[in-house]
């Protein structure tokens, strides 16, 4: 599941995951990332920006694309924060058991996170 899922207003198709999983007698987490300079651009909708903290593309033969990020300006770290945080509680509204912010390989984490 993608993070742009965590951000619809329909939830009922999480629900109905996080259902299934719960009477299976699991757990499920959810696991949102902003891509950063890992982001490929071959993946991102047309006329999207690869952005990240800076503007340090990936080292050749690493995790993701090599294009050199446009670095987030402080208006956009403060969106990032925001839908982070409503990613995670739209992710608690749909059942989830736990969230996850995935930082590894070079995503982009937010130290605004609220």
């Amino acid at each position: 599941m993608t993070v742009n899922n965590l951000f619809l207003a329909d939830k009922s198709s999480m629900i109905q995951v996080t259902d299934a999983v719960h009477a299976k007698g699991s757990f499920i987490y959810a696991q949102i990332v902003a891509m950063g300079r890992t982001a490929d651009t071959e993946d991102l909708p047309e006329g999207v920006d690869v952005v990240s903290s800076g503007n340090v593309a990936s080292p050749p033969g690493s995790f993701g694309g090599l294009e050199t990020p446009r670095p987030l300006t402080v208006e956009e770290v403060d969106e990032y924060a925001e839908l982070f945080a409503q990613a995670a509680r739209n992710a608690v509204v749909a059942g989830f058991d736990g969230i996850e912010v995935h930082g590894a390989n070079g995503a982009c984490v937010l130290a605004r996170i609220g």
